[in-house]
């Protein structure tokens, strides 16, 4: 029953595992962009969106105050929709009422676009949104949702304040009466930016509905979200996966403070594909039996909410290149460090870096570059393969991380390869004695300002990635998540 529900795209819960959460995530990275079938089209857009995303991650630094009241914004995260991403479903309300957000572990805050009255898509505005359908939730149509009042930790949370009196007194508190008794008028809007987008809300409370693996329902209350009313260009709301108050595996009670895990579905850049990723929560989410690769989450004392690793080395053909420190220390503004992301596709690395990874694939690959190929897509290294000898002989290619946790990678999570049968990028005919692939990585620059690397998730698929919150670290387990539907 619950792999039916999860197949069609329900949050469900497993009665025999005490309450644990499955979700299925289905790709969407290019919906919507008008473009040739050429493949080596959308890995240019890809990795052009990675570089925003992470120009993005590393702004958000500078709209992060730790004391007193943020005065014209919060937190900047680059929006998903710029790489190649995930979607899960949201039910919210009293009755319920399905949506469609973007799974992002980069992110803190879980939002919708939001109705206030009884005509669904009359009173959201999205800028530079013209043309698209654009589903909300209607607040008139729910029975169940309230305002999140000022005196509040979440409130606190999405303003990034630690003063709640001054939050009440904007939210027009009785300036005299403030310090004596609770105030329950609502939050003050917020206004959240995105690398090239941003919106303007509301913080809101409403149920979340969850199927039962065996028949029924389970409502999960209190669980709050932003309800924005107006955005630019930002037409698709996010389930924020970060660390916090705010994020929804923090609001999923026990089960989600225990951790959750996803397994992404090798996709190929295929928004066709049908088939779904699981994404889990409790205990079910941390596998008891396979060998499990784990790795402490570092903290961040500047930006708490990202999940930081430290990467101590990359070993290519068994040869050991050495990483630059700022991969496993932060400097006295929090910048440096690692983060795990599901929202950016390219894995990125530090100039110097991936300069090293490029050289030893180059004097390690014993095939003929495909300069033109490389023109085509923009990404530093392509080579043409003979299909009539079968798959390509590549280099084995290891992630190693602190407390001996290693990623492998296999060649197609390291090279996209386009199979003979796909046009040629250059000429748009058929390639017939030879396949093409390109290195799916690029470089985050050898500035030292927010992260300095990011792992992307091209290079999570066929992954069982592990979040145990509880023991605050991260598990990489070898698994086909799914054969790669064509």
């Amino acid at each position: 029953m619950c792999l039916l529900q999860f197949l069609r795209g329900c949050v469900c819960v497993g009665k025999k595992d005490g309450g644990d959460l499955v979700v299925g995530l289905k790709h969407r990275g290019f919906e919507g962009i008008k473009m040739s079938r050429n493949p080596f089209e959308l890995l240019k857009i890809s990795s052009n969106r990675s570089s925003v995303r992470l120009h993005a991650l590393r702004r958000r630094r500078s709209h992060h105050h730790h004391h007193g009241r943020r005065h014209h914004s919060l937190d900047v995260s680059e929006p998903l929709r710029a790489a190649s991403d995930y979607i899960m479903p949201l039910m919210l309300g009293t009755p319920p009422q399905r949506l469609e957000v973007f799974m992002d572990t980069g992110s803190d805050l879980v939002w919708v676009p939001c109705s206030a009255s009884s005509s669904k898509r009359s009173s959201f505005e999205c800028i530079m949104c013209e043309g698209l359908d654009i589903p909300t939730f209607s607040q008139y149509d729910s029975h169940s949702t309230r305002n999140e009042s000022c005196g509040t930790d979440s409130c606190s949370a999405i303003h990034n304040s630690d003063n709640l009196n001054d939050l009440c007194i904007m939210a027009g508190c009785l300036f005299d009466t403030v310090d004596m008794e609770p105030c329950q008028n609502p939050c003050p809007p917020f206004y959240y930016a995105y690398g090239d987008g941003s919106l303007k809300g509301d913080l809101i409370r409403d149920k979340l509905t969850v199927h039962l693996a065996k028949g029924g329902t389970r409502k999960i209350t209190n669980f709050t979200f932003g309800c924005a009313r107006i955005s630019l260009g930002e037409a698709v709301g996010v389930a924020g996966f970060g660390r916090g108050i705010l994020p929804f595996p923090a609001q999923l009670g026990e089960v989600g403070s225990r951790g959750f895990s996803y397994c992404l579905v090798s996709h190929r850049f295929d928004d066709k594909l049908s088939v779904s990723s699981p994404l889990l929560f409790g205990d079910s989410a941390i596998p008891k039996q396979g060998k499990v690769h784990y790795t402490p989450m570092i903290n961040n004392f500047k930006h708490p909410y990202f999940y930081y690793l430290g990467l101590e080395g990359i070993s290519i053909g068994g040869h050991w290149l050495k990483v630059p420190s700022s991969l496993t220390t932060f400097d006295s503004e929090g910048n440096g460090g690692l983060i795990i992301d599901s929202g950016t596709t390219f894995t990125m690395l530090p100039e110097t870096l991936h300069r090293k990874v490029l050289n030893k694939l180059k004097s390690s690959i014993q095939y003929i570059r495909s300069l033109e190929f490389e023109e085509a897509s923009g990404l530093d290294l392509c080579y043409k393969f003979p299909t009539a000898k079968g798959p390509p002989m590549l280099p084995s290619f290891i992630f190693h991380f602190k407390h001996n946790a290693t990623i492998t990678l296999t060649p197609d999570n390291y090279m996209f390869i386009i199979p003979d049968s796909d046009e040629d990028a250059t000429t748009s005919t058929s390639t017939a004695s030879a396949s093409v692939g390109c290195l799916i990585m690029s470089s985050s620059g050898d500035e030292v300002y927010g992260p300095a690397a990011v792992l992307g998730n091209y290079q999570q698929q066929n992954l069982h990635v592990v979040y145990d919150l509880e023991k605050q670290r991260v598990g990489f387990q070898s698994k086909t998540c799914y054969p790669v539907a064509h």
